[in-house]
């Protein structure tokens, strides 16, 4: 499958942002997961329909395994720490 392809590549980690996050987001997550890929849902970047949808889908990803934190969260906890030249320059964006 696809996901294997990705895991046989050495790829580790995939952050998923995405319409239909109920069906879309949620199916690819799970499926990352099955293969052993760690799975990053950026929370605000996710959207269904319905709002109820979406908060479905939230619970129902992170209950699967997959790591939900808003974008803002994901791109500091990539960059490790503070003080670099990325930092500033991510900082400046979310700002």
């Amino acid at each position: 499958t696809y996901m294997e392809k990705l895991r046989d590549a050495g790829i580790r980690q995939v952050i998923l942002t995405g319409l239909e996050a109920h069906v879309c987001v949620l199916q690819t997550a799970v499926e990352l997961l099955q293969v052993g890929i760690q799975a990053w849902v950026a929370e605000d970047a996710i959207c269904s329909r319905s709002e109820t949808n979406r908060l479905a889908a939230v619970r129902l990803l992170d209950r699967a395994g997959a790591v939900v934190a808003p974008t803002e969260s994901i791109l500091f906890f990539l960059l490790e720490r503070a003080g670099t030249a990325e930092f500033r320059e991510i900082n400046k964006l979310v700002k």
